[in-house]
């Protein structure tokens, strides 16, 4: 074509069918399922499918009419056409499924004895006109201006239903079907892109194994190559979030960033390709976790980092030194002491420890031994300040005096044992507390106690033991439910 002094390319496309006429056949034998269905024809050329044609008249099918006869399907006077596609709603719905292809400009009939189910779920409502605005160059359809710009061989080549995308590239979007507002330009840009929506993928390969995945920003060879379904990342620089196939809400910017990346809503700013996702963690400059609640929200930095001005957190005083004042004389808000410090300021007497602990039973023992001193053990801890208690066992951090308080739940209790107690044993001596069970009954529960200041060198322990003496070995330790204790064992230091 030579345009000279101008002039115009003009490309008409083929108009959309008239309805067709459906009329339901009388037979109990069929598939269509029972209920109220529709149809709506399209034309279809060699590089395209117009949208859907008027609606036929809907019928009702029931168990005695199970088929449906469409006739009067319309023909088109373009002699480019050269198939016709039928699609038909679902019993008493509104969305258009594809049904069969005509394969002739000339049938005018068709008989459906389709069920539901087989009429696959892509929902085809939203078709538009792709008949016209190509270029084809052996075969290959190199340009294509119609309600999607698609520029480069095969560029949107199975574009069916998806509309104003844009594709640049040697088969950019290859696949798309139904994905719309995609920006893709690059060798192989999101080929594999079929249902994905509102991308922005830039660089060869760029998220070429895209299926489903909407709202993501790839920029960069390689850039996301991977996501199949993930939504809403952020993926700048070669190879960056390569391996993310599900992960949404990433970001990760810098070549091969967050390339192990296989979660969501992790943030990555690093340039070195790293062996794993901890890798990750542990060498990328910048590494965060992010969520709705900022308490939730973590961020790493691995590097050495200096903070020119102060330090201010969302509340109280801001900080503008990381003290090693082993006094602390300087009584400053502006200062945080280090690790170091504070060690030698407790451990110098400027101040006592305060170790202190609550531990409590989560299951039962059951028939404790007779005439024997079992040990009590305390599964969870709801507080231990100092970390010394470990095993169901206090270990003492300093020479000190401490208060310990204990309880236990006795369940069957013996009226002929002897005695029952309950004992806290320590390094230097053992505590006791005696129940003499003369019950006229076996008692269901019955609570010891015992509290005592004891005093304990460094690196003593203490302990609880219940002792049966005599009788028939029945009694149990109960288990409490979710939220209650029944047995506990606490301490701290007093003086």
């Amino acid at each position: 074509v030579l345009l000279t002094h101008g002039g115009d390319i003009k490309f008409t496309s083929v108009t959309a069918p008239t309805a067709c006429t459906a009329s339901l056949i009388a037979t109990e034998t069929g598939n269509v399922d029972n209920g109220s269905h529709y149809y709506k024809i399209t034309y279809v050329n060699d590089t395209g499918e117009t949208e859907l044609g008027a609606a036929s008249n809907s019928v009702t099918v029931d168990d005695t009419h199970k088929q449906v006869s469409l006739t009067d399907i319309p023909t088109s006077s373009s002699g480019s056409v050269i198939a016709r596609r039928i699609y038909r709603t679902k019993a008493g719905g509104s969305y258009l499924y594809y049904l069969t292809t005509i394969n002739d400009n000339t049938t005018t009939t068709y008989t459906d004895n389709k069920a539901d189910a087989d009429l696959g779920t892509e929902i085809n409502n939203n078709r538009y006109n792709n008949t016209y605005g190509k270029v084809i160059i052996d075969g290959k359809v190199c340009l294509d201006i119609g309600n999607n710009v698609f520029v480069g061989v095969d560029a949107g080549k199975d574009n069916s239903a998806g509309y104003a995308n844009t594709f640049l590239g040697f088969q950019a979007g290859y696949e798309n079907t139904s994905g719309n507002f995609n920006t893709f330009l690059g060798y192989s840009t999101a080929w594999k892109n079929t249902t994905g929506g509102g991308n922005v993928f830039v660089g060869s390969y760029a998220g070429n194994i895209n299926t489903g995945g909407s709202g993501n920003v790839f920029l960069g060879r390689s850039a996301g190559v991977y996501n199949q379904t993930g939504n809403y990342n952020v993926f700048l620089g070669r190879n960056a979030g390569y391996n993310n196939q599900t992960g949404s809400r990433n970001i990760c910017l810098g070549y091969y960033a967050g390339s192990k990346v296989t979660g969501s809503d992790i943030l990555i700013i690093d340039n070195r390709v790293r062996t794993s996702n901890a890798d990750e963690q542990a060498k990328a400059i910048l590494y965060g976790t992010m969520a709705d609640a900022p308490a939730n929200q973590t961020l790493k930095i691995n590097a050495a980092t200096t903070v020119s001005q102060s330090l201010s957190l969302a509340s109280g005083t801001s900080v503008n030194e990381f003290s090693t004042d082993t006094t602390l004389a300087g009584n400053s808000d502006d200062a945080v002491p280090t690790e170091k410090a504070v060690k030698q300021y407790v451990d110098g007497g400027s101040r006592a420890g305060l170790p202190a602990f609550l531990a409590v039973k989560t299951t039962a023992q059951s028939n404790i031994a007779v005439n024997t001193a079992v040990d009590v053990t305390f599964e969870t801890e709801i507080y231990d300040q100092g970390n010394d208690f470990s095993s169901s066992t206090f270990t003492a951090p300093a020479t000190g005096k401490y208060h310990f308080d204990v309880g236990v739940m006795l369940g069957s209790v013996d009226t002929a044992a002897t005695y029952y107690d309950i004992r806290i044993v320590t390094s230097n001596r053992t505590y006791f507390n005696f129940i003499d069970p003369n019950f006229t009954a076996d008692v269901s529960v019955l609570t010891l106690t015992i509290s005592v200041d004891a005093d304990m060198d460094a690196n003593d322990t203490a302990k609880v033991q219940i002792y049966q003496s005599g009788g028939t070995q029945q009694t149990d330790l109960v288990a409490p439910p979710t939220g209650y204790v029944y047995h506990w064992f606490s301490g701290h230091r007093i003086a």
